[in-house]
C-alpha cells in the first residue's frame, strides 16, 4: 500500500502553482511606458503587472523588433529602444506597439512612440 508524505504532496502542489494555475490565465499586461517616447538606443520601463520571472522563451517586441531587455521584474521591465528600419534601410519612427511574451502568454499591445534617431 502507498502512503502520501506530507513533504511530498507539499513539493507536488508547490510545482503545479509555479507551473502556472488559473490565475496566470489572464498573462501580463502592460499599464505605461516611462517615458513615453523614446529614440533607439534609450532605455524605456514598462510598467506592468503579471511578468512573472524572466525564462527562456521569454521577450519583449516593439514592432515586431525583440528589444534588449536590461532589467525584469514582475511588475517593470527595463528595455533599450530597438532601432527599426523599414524595408530600404531606413530608420522607421512613429507609433509602436510593445508586447510581452511571458511564458506562453502575451500581453495586449501598448503603444509607444519611438523617434527618430540622434544625427
Amino acid at each position: 500500500m502507498l502512503r502520501w508524505r506530507p513533504m511530498l504532496l507539499v513539493g507536488l502542489l508547490t510545482s503545479a502553482c509555479d507551473a502556472g494555475g488559473p490565475d496566470d490565465a489572464v498573462g501580463p499586461t502592460l499599464d505605461e511606458a516611462r517615458p513615453a517616447a523614446a529614440r533607439p538606443g534609450q532605455e524605456v520601463t514598462l510598467l506592468g503587472q503579471g511578468l512573472g520571472r524572466p525564462g527562456p522563451h521569454d521577450e519583449v517586441r516593439i514592432a515586431g523588433v525583440r528589444a534588449e531587455v536590461l532589467g525584469w521584474q514582475d511588475d517593470e521591465l527595463i528595455v533599450r529602444v530597438p532601432a527599426l528600419r523599414g524595408p530600404d534601410g531606413e530608420y522607421l519612427r512613429g507609433r509602436f506597439d510593445w508586447v510581452v511574451r511571458a511564458g506562453r502568454l502575451v500581453s495586449a499591445p501598448l503603444a509607444f512612440e519611438v523617434l527618430p534617431p540622434t544625427p
